[in-house]
């Protein structure tokens, strides 16, 4: 059989965040029903997390995780963009107005935990539309988890999110399990491939994804040849890629995302794999 070598380097939808209705506080309108003598609604003294207190000519927020800066923030920016129309089209609710409060975490888990904590320490701040990438939003899970704030990512696919027992995560995306299943499938039954190497970025995203590919791939009569990670946001992968040509692979997959996966591609050649 003719090698091809193929750069299968997985991707997050964007998907359009369509509504993010708060699960765990509420909004009362100025003229609204009150319980009690300190004027919150009568259902906020027997709710585990209370209400959140948003006085009148304020917005109720929807606080986003996502990478707005750096070689990934072309997903954040779209991921918000969708956000953000789906906000004016949602309208007032009560007489008050809705506003996306999107911030960068530049998609790791540290960035994912400090802006968890900062949208968490605003009152106004009611749910979450994300966060983004897989690794950040494990780091921020916890965080929202204790202040009770409702999440619903748009893409984080990793499957063990929504395996933790969160009270509070919920995705609208399809998880890895699904995606690298997918992907093995095609790559053995479609292509014919029965020698492939893998990499992955180390993410949580990415070397789950690179996983799921190998365990399927091997499951289904298949050899791979090559396990490898490589580190993000270098410039030069030629020393891993030439690794990865003298085991020989038919085909190559990448888990992670378009940055680190355009470098590869660019480079494969270079290092005899196409």
């Amino acid at each position: 059989m003719k090698k091809r070598f193929l750069v299968f380097a997985a991707l997050i939808f964007v998907l359009l965040v369509a509504s993010c209705a708060p699960a765990a506080n509420s909004t009362q309108s100025p003229s609204g029903n009150t319980g009690g003598s300190s004027g919150e609604p009568a259902a906020c003294a027997t709710d585990t997390y209370g209400c959140a207190k948003i006085s009148a000519g304020q917005t109720i927020k929807i606080g986003m995780g996502a990478p707005m800066t750096g070689g990934d923030a072309s997903f954040g920016i779209d991921i918000s963009q969708g956000g953000r129309i789906a906000v004016t089209d949602a309208g007032d609710l009560n007489g008050f107005k809705f506003e996306l409060i999107a911030e960068d975490d530049s998609g790791t888990a540290e960035g994912g935990a400090a802006v968890a904590n900062k949208l968490v320490a605003d009152p106004t701040v009611v749910a979450i539309a994300g966060h983004i990438y897989s690794g950040a939003t494990a780091a921020a899970i916890p965080i929202y988890e204790k202040a009770g704030l409702p999440m619903l990512s748009p893409s984080a696919t990793n499957p063990p999110l929504t395996q933790m027992g969160s009270k509070v995560f919920n995705r609208i995306a399809f998880t890895d399990a699904i995606q690298g299943q997918f992907a093995a499938k095609y790559l053995y039954n479609t292509l014919g491939i029965r020698k492939l190497a893998a990499m992955h970025d180390g993410s949580d995203y990415g070397k789950g994804l690179a996983e799921i590919v190998r365990d399927t791939f091997t499951s289904l009569g298949g050899e791979v040849v090559s396990f490898s990670a490589i580190t993000p946001k270098e410039t030069d992968y030629t020393a891993p890629l030439a690794a990865v040509a003298a085991t020989k692979p038919e085909a190559l997959y990448f888990g992670g995302y378009t940055q680190e996966g355009a470098i590869l591609a660019n480079q494969m050649k270079q290092t005899g794999l196409e």
